[in-house]
Parts: C-alpha cells; structure tokens; sequence
C-alpha cells in the first residue's frame, strides 16, 4: 500500500515527441526546470521510430524533482489532432501547458501563463515564439505571414 500523499495537481504541461531524438532532451529539462507548484508533466510520444521514447523514459526513470511525470507511448502516430485529443484523456490538470517536443521553454514560462489565464479565465493563453537554428541562436521572432 501506498502511503505517500497524494500531490496536488493544478495544471499539466505535455511535452509531444515524435521522431525528435535530436532535441528532445533540452525541451524536456526546460519543462522540469519550470518553477510551478502542482505541476503533472506528461512525456507523450506519438509513434516514433527514433530514441524519442527511450530518452523520455531515461530521463522520467532518474528525475527526483517536485512534479509528478507521466509516460505515454503511442505504437502508432495519431497525427496532431489524435495526440492532442488523447492527452485530454490523459491530463489531471485543469489547465494545459502545450509543448512541442522541439520548443524550450524559457524560465518562468509557466508562471506567467498561469497568471494570465488567472487573471483573464481565457480559455486559451499563448506566449511568444522565437525561432533558434539547430546551433541553438536566436534568428528571430516566429511570425506567420
């Protein structure tokens, strides 16, 4: 039996992987570095071929921080809108951090989206994208045009 205490869950931050071994690791760490109580991390990959679910199970398996990790693997992908769907059914959190596995997350990334959706009860909250190369530098804000 079981006699720890449950933790208390306020929001879920999943990380989406497919076929990213390459960049998964940083994006994951910028997640688990985030300072957010009551934090469910959910390391989601969605049918990859490559190391994507190994590395996420390598680093679930020695992480011994404040939030509660969540493995899930996809045999086959579900595509975007299938993985996203599934991961409603999966999160405890009344709010979702959405994270693509080639995303870092700057510190306090997570706390100032929390307080937004606070303040506003917005049903979606975003937050700025910069584009990186694969060296890692800053080429830019993201914009669709």
């Amino acid at each position: 039996m079981d006699d720890k205490p449950k933790k208390f869950i306020r929001a879920t931050a999943v990380i989406f992987g497919h076929n990213q071994s390459n960049c998964i690791r940083e994006s994951i760490y910028a997640v688990l570095r985030q300072e957010f109580e009551g934090l469910e991390v959910i390391l989601s990959d969605n049918g990859s071929v490559d190391d994507t679910f190994k590395i996420m199970t390598d680093i679930a398996d020695s992480y011994d921080g404040p939030h509660i990790i969540k493995l899930n693997q996809n045999t086959n992908n579900l595509g975007f809108i299938g993985h996203v769907n599934q991961i409603f059914s999966l999160a405890s959190g009344e709010f979702i951090f959405y994270n693509p596995g080639d995303d870092i997350s700057y510190p306090g990334r997570f706390a100032k989206i929390w307080a937004e959706y606070k303040r506003t009860n917005a049903l979606l909250v975003h937050s700025d994208v910069i584009k990186i190369s694969d060296s890692g530098n800053e080429i830019g804000a993201w914009s669709q045009q």
